[in-house]
């Protein structure tokens, strides 16, 4: 979001206020009081404009600060579930590790992750973790929407946020690696 600073429409009343002042002082040559009369008003319009567009920034921040802060994140809500969870429930969560399945297929045993509700092939997670880096996974956007390449990517950056792997995406940036060494030790690669 921009962050408009207040001295463009500070200059402008000031300017427009000198300038209305001046019309009504200046009476020679006949012309000046008219032009400085315009000048002052259109400067006066920019000011207001000027006003109204700062209010309008600074309360649109506010209000995505406010909603920001007041959001219940993917996190949160997987902290309160687990803090309602009993003993037996905490023991089997810690148990949890990524589970890779094998499948026959034409070309021989084909490899895939299961995630939440999802599997997705190894091939594919491959492919996926090649088109990132260290630091950011692979955008999501990059494949068409409602492809099963888009699902399985979406499924896997899930996955990696809901196991603590990866934080959210924010604004044009795509999950960012928060243990990425630990992933790839999970995943076995």
């Amino acid at each position: 979001m921009r962050n408009p600073n207040a001295i463009g429409w500070i200059l402008s009343a000031l300017l427009s206020a000198g300038l209305l002042l001046a019309s009504l002082l200046v009476g020679e040559p006949v012309w000046l009081p008219m032009f400085t009369l315009i000048a002052g008003l259109a400067l006066a319009v920019a000011a207001g404009v000027g006003v109204v567009d700062w209010i309008a920034c600074k309360w649109l921040g506010w209000l995505a600060d406010y909603r920001r802060a007041t959001a219940v994140s993917e996190r949160v809500a997987l902290l309160e579930r687990i803090a309602r969870m009993d003993e037996q429930q905490l023991e089997f969560a810690k148990r949890y590790v990524p589970r890779i399945e094998m499948a026959s297929g034409d070309v021989g045993p084909a490899l895939f992750l299961r995630v939440v509700n999802d599997t997705i092939p190894m091939d594919f997670v491959k492919e996926l973790l090649a088109e990132g880096d260290a630091e950011y996974l692979c955008p999501v956007r990059r494949y068409s929407e409602g492809s099963l390449e888009r699902k399985w990517a979406e499924a896997f950056t899930s996955w990696c946020i809901w196991m603590g792997y990866a934080a959210e995406a924010g604004g044009n940036r795509p999950a960012r690696w928060i243990a990425y060494e630990r992933a790839m030790r999970a995943l076995g690669l």
